[in-house]
């Protein structure tokens, strides 16, 4: 009985598998393999026809369905046969989606004109696939395939589109011709694709007087990527698509960069300029891409030895690649703003050493690349952020590495790459033999010894550890901290404080902007009181008054005058007589001038 069950499962497993167990393909026997699947309550197939076992591709190879085609992919063919894909050749899948055709062994495929027609493939397919097919021409059968939205015909001897087929794709969301090394300019069928978003143009022959053609690219552009061309100078075409988010001119020895290409490109978020040395110059230009969230100027010159000031108001970046230049220093200013950064490639420049709390903005950094540098000295105080993930110091120019630096950042680090040839091997790098035990593969530290003299070249991990004790070779006597929240200060902390440090600021200046206006204050009530008393004192009295206190004080007896009488007073001693019969130095309001008592004319000495 169980005999004869194991019997009958077996036999139902070969029916219900028959092209796994056959290694073919049910619905198509020149195919190698394909699988189905359900997907929403529909049979939907894929076939993977590598190699197919025919030099051509007709109709009949398939049994007619209706099930919808995700994939029919085939990478190679009978090397001795040139490819043919005939009238109708996919008319019995009609709902096939994705047409991969590639690698067809030094031949250019014949593609018949009515390949994906009939039987409503040329609706229904949307990925169309020539990569690597020695096609000399942009094929005719696009002409209809008004449907495709994606079309590669990469890595071809294509020199341009005579015949304007591409225009008719006016669906087509990417298009892909890269490496197509005839092509020389830009075809102006590209015009009329209003709806493309993505053009690659990398490693084609587009050059200096290529330049102008530019403009016949569709201003619906997002991406565009035109690495590896000669073009000597940002063609102004490239101005014009104010609809670009990516834009790749890696390796197009660019002599410099323009404000009128980059002003209105408002909403580009990722920019490669690496390796066009002669840009160092120009770098400002980019001071005004706010939207920048992926700048790579990697290889742009030994003489860009420090940070670009124009990076320095990108807020918006989170990958910042600067790697393989001269930069010798960083400054802390120049990353106060970089608050989003999560990546940042320094590798291959020539910092010696690195300023204390250097990286403290970069609360959200994950990946920090310093090596191959001529960095001689690491303390944990430098990697403030604990949000770093992954630190790598390889080839630097460490002579000893501090343990208990090594076992604090692992911390929170995931992984580091710490490395030198320069070590001086003693008791101070003993730990490195139980390194593994204690952190496991996270942190790879390697190198070889430099001193002394007799250890050059031997690996840190076989030298001898004569006269070295257990302490020196175990991290116990570190402080080790465990969790993020008690590791060094974090950058959070540093905000908290910074923001303390700006409410104290912030009182201190109004408090003393208030003390200084109520000194002032003060100081004009006092003069306005002075002022007040110093004119009431010498205020001559109004006529409004009795005559008694007018003259109060003013009087002079005759007594007082008869006592000076002799003393002949001066020309200037002139006195008054008052309307009441008194005497004053200084006239009333109704006054008669006293004769000069000393028998002399005014303003004249009495004789001696």
């Amino acid at each position: 009985m169980v005999l004869g069950g194991l019997f009958l499962f077996c036999a139902s497993l070969l029916v219900a598998v028959p092209s796994i167990c056959q290694g073919a393909c049910s619905i198509n026997p020149y195919c190698s393999d394909c699988a189905n699947y359900t997907e929403e309550g529909q049979t939907k197939w894929r076939f993977y026809c590598n190699p197919y076992n025919e030099y051509f591709i007709d109709h009949s190879h398939f049994t007619a369905t209706n099930d919808t085609v995700d994939l029919f992919q085939v990478s190679s063919f009978s090397p001795s046969s040139t490819l043919t894909i005939n009238s109708g050749a996919f008319q019995n899948i009609p709902n096939i989606i994705r047409v991969d055709i590639r690698n067809t062994l030094g031949s250019s495929p014949s593609i018949d004109w009515w390949a994906f027609y009939y039987g409503g493939v040329e609706n229904s397919l949307r990925t169309l696939l020539f990569r690597n097919s020695y096609l000399t021409t942009v094929p005719s059968v696009l002409s209809y395939l008004t449907a495709l939205q994606e079309l590669d015909l990469a890595g071809n001897r294509i020199t341009g589109d005579p015949s304007n087929y591409l225009s008719y794709l006016t669906s087509l969301r990417s298009l892909w011709l890269d490496n197509n090394y005839l092509l020389s300019s830009i075809p102006s069928s590209l015009q009329r694709l209003t709806y493309l978003r993505k053009l690659s143009l990398r490693s084609c022959n587009l050059n200096q007087s290529s330049v102008t053609s530019f403009g016949n690219l569709p201003s619906s552009l997002e991406w565009l990527d035109v690495y590896n061309n000669r073009l000597y100078e940002i063609p102004l075409g490239i101005g014009l698509l104010q609809n670009l988010t990516y834009l790749n001119m890696k390796y197009c020895n660019l002599n410099s960069l323009s404000d009128n290409v980059f002003l209105n490109l408002k909403k580009l978020e990722i920019l490669d300029l690496s390796r066009n040395p002669s840009v160092v110059s120009t770098l400002n230009v980019l001071a005004n891409q706010k939207s920048l969230r992926i700048l790579r100027l990697s290889q742009i010159s030994l003489s860009l030895t420090d940070i670009p000031d124009a990076i320095s108001g990108m807020e918006k970046l989170i990958e910042l690649d600067l790697s393989y230049n001269g930069i010798r220093e960083l400054n802390h200013g120049q990353f106060v703003k970089l608050v989003q950064l999560r990546k940042l490639s320094l590798d291959h420049n020539k910092i010696a050493s690195l300023e204390r709390m250097s990286f403290q903005n970069f609360g959200h950094l994950e990946e920090l690349d310093l090596s191959y540098n001529l960095i001689h000295e690491v303390t944990p105080i430098l990697f403030v952020p604990q949000s770093i993930k992954n630190l790598n110091l390889e080839g630097n120019k460490f002579e000893t590495f501090d343990k208990c630096t090594v076992a604090n950042l692992q911390a929170y680090l995931q992984n580091s790459y710490i490395s030198s040839n320069l070590f001086n091997c003693d008791c101070r790098l003993a730990w490195v033999r139980k390194l593994s035990a204690s952190f496991g593969s996270r942190v790879s530290f390697s190198g070889s010894c430099y001193l002394p003299r007799e250890l050059y070249g031997q690996s840190l991990s076989s030298y001898p550890l004569d006269g070295c004790t257990s302490e020196d070779e175990s991290f116990e006597s570190c402080n080790i901290v465990r969790t993020p929240e008690a590791s060094f200060v974090n950058s959070a902390q540093i905000s908290g404080i910074k923001k303390d440090l700006d409410i104290v600021q912030t009182f201190t200046t109004v408090s003393v902007s208030v003390a200084v206006v109520a000194l002032l204050a003060f100081v004009a009530t006092i003069a306005m009181l002075l002022t007040c008393f110093f004119k009431r004192r010498n205020r001559v009295p109004s006529n409004g008054r009795s005559r008694g206190h007018v003259n109060q004080g003013l009087q002079l007896s005759e007594a007082a005058q008869g006592e000076r009488a002799p003393e002949c007073r001066s020309s200037g001693d002139s006195l008054y007589q008052n309307t009441d019969g008194t005497a004053s130095r200084g006239p009333s309001a109704d006054y008669e001038p006293l004769r000069n008592t000393c028998g002399v004319a005014n303003n004249t000495e009495a004789p001696l």
